[in-house]
């Protein structure tokens, strides 16, 4: 069963092209969280991803690129704290595993 917040991020896919605007990676220690902020001039509002229980986490800077990840629920493999597995195909400059992901708008 997918996860509501991906529902939520593929629609907002789907009705517009999004340009991300900014990324933040925060580490408290014991847990790892990368938030993405992204923008789209059709819409009017920020789109922000949240994730947590990150691992693996390859980044290269970059700006101005399309937000296109690739969110896949690995929950059927059974590895314990990673549910999702985060890339980024078109630019190949993001990719990881995750817990948990939430979607929002500002």
């Amino acid at each position: 069963m997918m996860n509501a917040h991906l529902n939520i991020y593929f629609e907002y896919l789907r009705r517009a092209s999004w340009s991300m605007t900014r990324v933040v990676v925060e580490n408290d220690g014991d847990n790892v969280s990368l938030s993405v902020e992204a923008t789209s001039p059709g819409e009017g509002l920020v789109l922000r991803l949240r994730f947590s229980g990150v691992t693996g986490l390859r980044l290269q800077q970059s700006e101005g690129f399309s937000l296109d990840l690739q969110i896949i629920d690995m929950t059927s493999d059974g590895w314990e704290g990673l549910r999702y597995k985060v890339t980024d195909p078109e630019h190949d400059i993001l990719a990881f595993w995750c817990e948990d992901v939430q979607v929002d708008t500002l």
